[in-house]
């Protein structure tokens, strides 16, 4: 799908290992299709992709308790990052799309975010502020 939209796979990572981390540290709660629970769990799927129209969004995929605290090694982390980005959320990602980097993560994952629901909806909110189309996603959440 990613090459279909005109991505390149990122450099170096190993898709297999991506998803088979998917499966281990994220799917429990995201389930297999990234679709999340409602009111709950955020879905990702044709999602996760708008937090990258803006630094703050950006630190934030990465500050979110269940990724900064991931057992994973940073390497690893960053490739899951990037392949679940690419994965589930292609069409909602800026062009172009700029992966994330070990060095990134690294630095970003000790400052975790304390109130995760309520940044959420605000960097959302921020960004909704220029894209239409998480505009009206933003709607349906809310419930109008």
């Amino acid at each position: 799908m990613a090459l279909a939209m005109g991505l390149v796979p990122v450099a170096g990572a190993d898709d297999h290992r991506a998803r088979i981390n998917y499966m281990i540290h994220c799917q429990g709660c995201h389930l297999p299709e990234a679709v999340g629970f409602a009111g709950k769990v955020p879905r990702m799927n044709g999602f996760a992709g708008y937090f990258l129209h803006s630094q703050e969004g950006r630190e934030f995929l990465i500050r979110v308790p269940g990724v900064a605290t991931s057992s994973l090694p940073d390497d690893q982390l960053t490739e899951l990052m990037n392949w679940l980005l690419l994965t589930y959320s292609a069409e909602q990602l800026p062009e172009p799309f700029v992966p994330f980097s070990v060095a990134e993560v690294a630095a970003l994952r000790p400052d975790l975010e304390a109130d995760p629901e309520k940044t959420r909806m605000r960097i959302l909110r921020q960004i909704a502020r220029g894209l239409p189309s998480l505009a009206v996603e933003l709607e349906l959440i809310s419930g109008g």
